[in-house]
């Protein structure tokens, strides 16, 4: 019932092994999210006392930039191997971030975002998000994108949520200054 943030906080207080032992008894996706709120020096200390199957897991359920910011922590080897025991497809999204310098833009970003069409209705949007539960962290903005992919405006949770439910992601959107 407590936060990640939380059970971040009283992982990184407790011995390696406790403290491992705390993250292994939650569920894989709390036990991610709690990683993830860690500092980065517990991060590397608890990833590396997981082992690597279930440290593999563990990476393969937090948000893309944030396992990729992780592994620059470690030993490239340490990195190398954890990477060839994920999941293909969940590798290759943080092997194209791990390109980029860490404080640079590429480094920066995420590859998880919400995109809405441009037709979908805002109560179609609020709706279509509560079955999605997507990351609280990407879920501020949304971008409404056209057919074939790409960019022609931003919403804010903000703004759909105190659009008119029937109006169309069309009618609020805005476009160029984000």
């Amino acid at each position: 019932r407590l936060h990640p943030a939380d059970l971040a906080e009283i992982a990184s207080e407790l011995p390696p092994a406790e403290g491992v032992g705390l993250l292994e008894a939650l569920e894989e996706a709390i036990a991610a999210d709690t990683l993830e709120e860690m500092s980065p020096g517990d991060q590397v200390r608890m990833l590396e006392a997981l082992g690597p199957d279930r440290a593999a897991r563990m990476l393969e359920r937090m948000s893309p930039d944030d396992a990729a910011d992780l592994l620059q922590d470690l030993e490239r080897e340490d990195a190398e191997a954890l990477l060839g025991q994920m999941d293909p497809e969940e590798a290759a999204e943080i092997l194209k971030l791990l390109r980029y310098e860490e404080e640079s833009a590429g480094g920066l970003m995420t590859t998880e975002f919400v995109t809405v069409e441009p037709v979908e209705t805002c109560q179609g949007v609020i709706d279509s998000l509560r079955h999605r539960v997507p990351d609280e962290e990407h879920a501020n903005h949304l971008y409404v994108t056209d057919p074939d992919g790409r960019l022609v405006g931003q919403l804010s949770l903000y703004e759909l949520v105190v659009a008119p439910g029937a109006s169309q992601a069309s009618e609020q959107f805005r476009l160029g200054s984000h």
